[in-house]
C-alpha cells in the first residue's frame, strides 16, 4: 500500500463503515453519534430575580449605605487585583499548581459535606457573610 492509497483509505466516508451509528458531517470533520441523546433538566431551586429583589430590599433597609458600597468596591478591587497578580507569568508558574492542589484537596470534603450529608451551601455562605459583616467596621450592628 502506497502513501496515496493510505490517504484515500482514510478519507472514505465513515457512514458506510457502520450503519448502526450514523455519521454527521460538521465542516470537514465527521462525527459519529453513539447511543441516545438524553435531555438535561435544569433545577429551578434558585430564582435569580428573587435573589436580586431580596438584595435590593436589604440594601434599602440598611443604615450605613456608604460603608456597604465602600466595602463592596474594596472587595471587588481585591478580587480583581488578586486575579491579576496570580496570573502574572512568574506567579502563575509558582502559585498555579499549589492553588489547584488546594482546590483538588477541598473537593472531596465539600462533596461529602454538601452532597452526602445534605447540608445547605447557601446557609453556610450566609453564616460566613454574617460573621464577616459583624467584624468589619461600619457594617456591624450597633
Amino acid at each position: 500500500m502506497t502513501m496515496t492509497t493510505a490517504v484515500v483509505a482514510l478519507r472514505r466516508p465513515t457512514a458506510s463503515l457502520n450503519s448502526r451509528f450514523p455519521a454527521r458531517k460538521i465542516g470537514a470533520l465527521r462525527l459519529r453519534t453513539f447511543g441516545r441523546t438524553v435531555k438535561a433538566e435544569a433545577k429551578q431551586d434558585f430564582d435569580f430575580d428573587t435573589f436580586l429583589m431580596e438584595t435590593a430590599n436589604k440594601f434599602e433597609q440598611a443604615e450605613n449605605k456608604p460603608a456597604i458600597i465602600g466595602w463592596g468596591v474594596a472587595a471587588a478591587a481585591a478580587i480583581l487585583t488578586a486575579e491579576w497578580l496570580i496570573h502574572l507569568p512568574v506567579f502563575n508558574v509558582l502559585l498555579g499548581f499549589p492553588i489547584q492542589l488546594v482546590g483538588l484537596l477541598a473537593l472531596p470534603y465539600l462533596g461529602i459535606k454538601y452532597y452526602v450529608e445534605g447540608e445547605d451551601p447557601k446557609r453556610d455562605a450566609e453564616g460566613v457573610l454574617k460573621k464577616v459583616t459583624n467584624q468589619l467596621p461600619g457594617l456591624g450592628k450597633k
